[in-house]
């Protein structure tokens, strides 16, 4: 059955690209939708193992619709903040990378979709010199406004319906119908929990309480829960209340800013209450964060109910024109991996491995001779095991160890490295009975495979002679040689783990990514 199904999709693939080549014209529009109307038809599983010579042929020709654009990075990921590293690795970073090769006309792109106001300051000095205390940004501290200051304020409303301190604002503006009132605990309620970038927060409070607590004391865990934070009991001080006074409105804006961009409910009242002044006045008495309306005479500086308004604001100018974003190439940019994403440069020429006589085939040959099974187990991140893409060739800087005892995983990972040069130190141990392996500093590999079984990870790792350029071409994954890699990890769960490879002293040698800085970043590759 897998047999069948394997050669369905190599017939559709063949097929696909023979319609590619000759169908398409030199006419832009044309091929356009001819190439969508053809990638519809392709079911889920071929569209996600187009090969390289596919999405050459296609992302060549392929472009998106006259007078659109491709999605915008931080409407397409809207979680995420400018310095995430989820632009980096894993989807963000193949998104973006399409989109800045794909996308024609910046200055043009730039009239109709601006930056999110959080992504365009990021510097402590946007704060100064309002608060010259402040040593570093906060937890959602992105500066929206110069020196952190509110756009709306109760001082600046009075002044636009040109009242004096005798006139009650929140009478004035209910008389002429300008008013909203949010009744709705925005602050408390879990129906507004949202994700900004790899965390995740309950509530607006938690996000709230998370950036104070974090900002004054280094040792507590961001991740840590609402109710976790709340139990710490953390009493401020007088100086750092007053610093806090300074910076929390800015914060407010990022905490509503990515709670609204995590519930379609919260935006879509926002939306609907454009060119009206927001009021927020929960249940609770709070003069200061919203609004107290007792029937006679109403009161509050409406922190939040302000705040609330400058997303909106700000909002409205980030989806004026989603109308213009053509999806179908957005979905496109977004499928396709940029390591086989080019949208203007000529078909590559692939190896031919068929001629056993070239020295490609030679050097293919001998690469895959006498590949002995090493094993690195690892704790891995969701952020970092994305990374790790099939087809990838990755350097690693400093030595790279490995054993060949191979049990049953404990770990969240396992880099199963395939190897036929990395030097057997076993003989040197004393005392560990590692089964120790080491390949030299600045040894490179390319990703033969990134397989899960039962909730564990194998990232099979090909080690590469010196003359590794051909290993570019992913015609050099052998593809019997996965199979029998994902053979041996199914296997390894029917035996016991290996108790000499739990020791502190090893583990604290393989607990680093193979391939990536302390940043998650590549290292270089050298030539």
């Amino acid at each position: 059955m897998v047999e069948d199904e394997d050669e369905s999709l190599k017939n559709s693939l063949n097929e696909f690209k023979k319609v590619l080549e000759l169908n398409l014209t030199d006419n832009e529009e044309e091929n356009r939708k001819f190439l969508i109307s053809k990638i519809k038809k392709l079911d889920e599983k071929p569209y996600n193992e187009l090969k390289r010579s596919q999405i050459d042929l296609i992302s060549k020709y392929y472009r998106y619709e006259k007078g659109k654009f491709p999605a915008p990075p931080w409407l397409m990921y809207p979680t995420y903040s400018s310095s995430t590293i989820g632009w980096r690795m894993g989807s963000g970073e193949n998104y973006s990378t399409n989109f800045s090769m794909a996308l024609r006309d910046q200055e043009e792109f730039e009239k109709y979709f601006p930056k999110p106001p959080n992504w365009r300051f990021t510097r402590i000095e946007e704060f100064s010199p309002n608060i010259q205390e402040l040593k570093r940004l906060p937890f959602f501290g992105n500066c929206w406004n110069k020196y952190g200051k509110p756009l709306y304020t109760l001082k600046e409303l009075k002044e636009d319906y040109y009242l004096d301190d005798n006139i009650n604002i929140w009478d004035k503006i209910s008389l002429d119908d300008d008013l909203f009132v949010i009744k709705k605990d925005i602050i408390n309620s879990k129906e507004f929990g949202f994700h900004y970038n790899s965390f995740k927060f309950s509530s607006v409070a938690h996000g709230l309480l998370a950036s104070k607590i974090s900002y004054f004391n280094d040792n507590v865990d961001i991740r840590s829960s609402y109710d976790e934070l709340k139990d710490l009991n953390i009493e401020f001080s007088i100086e750092e209340e007053e610093i806090w006074e300074k910076i929390k409105y800015t914060v407010f804006l990022n905490v509503l800013y990515y709670s609204a961009m995590s519930n379609d409910s919260l935006k879509n009242k926002l939306f609907n209450t454009r060119n009206k002044v927001l009021a927020y006045s929960p249940e609770y008495d709070d003069p200061i964060l919203g609004v107290y309306f007792d029937g006679e005479e109403s009161v509050g500086e409406n922190l939040i109910g302000f705040a609330l308004m400058e997303v909106e604001y700000e909002l409205e100018k980030l989806y004026e024109h989603v109308d213009l974003i053509d999806w179908e190439y957005t979905n496109f940019l977004k499928k396709s991996n940029f390591y086989t994403f080019n949208p203007y440069s000529n078909d590559k020429d692939s190896i031919n491995l068929s001629n056993e006589q070239s020295p490609e085939y030679k050097i293919y040959e001998t690469n895959y001779a006498n590949l002995k099974y090493l094993v690195r187990d690892v704790d891995l991140s969701p952020e970092i095991e994305d990374k790790y893409v099939k087809g990838e060739i990755l350097q690693e800087k400093g030595f790279t160890d490995a054993s060949s005892k191979i049990g049953k995983i404990t770990t969240s990972h396992r880099f199963l490295i395939l190897s036929n040069q990395m030097k057997d130190l076993s003989s040197f141990e004393h005392d560990t009975d590692w089964g120790l392996y080491t390949a030299a500093n600045d040894s490179k590999f390319k990703i033969l495979d990134v397989y899960e079984y039962n909730g564990k990870t194998q990232i099979t790792l090909l080690h590469l002679l010196d003359l590794w350029e051909i290993f570019k071409d992913d015609a050099t994954i052998n593809e019997d040689v996965v199979e029998s890699a994902r053979e041996n990890f199914r296997e390894s769960f029917n035996l016991e783990p290996v108790s000499s490879l739990m020791s502190d002293a090893w583990k604290d040698r393989c607990k680093y990514p193979i391939g990536l800085d302390d940043n998650g970043d590549y290292f270089q590759l050298d030539d």
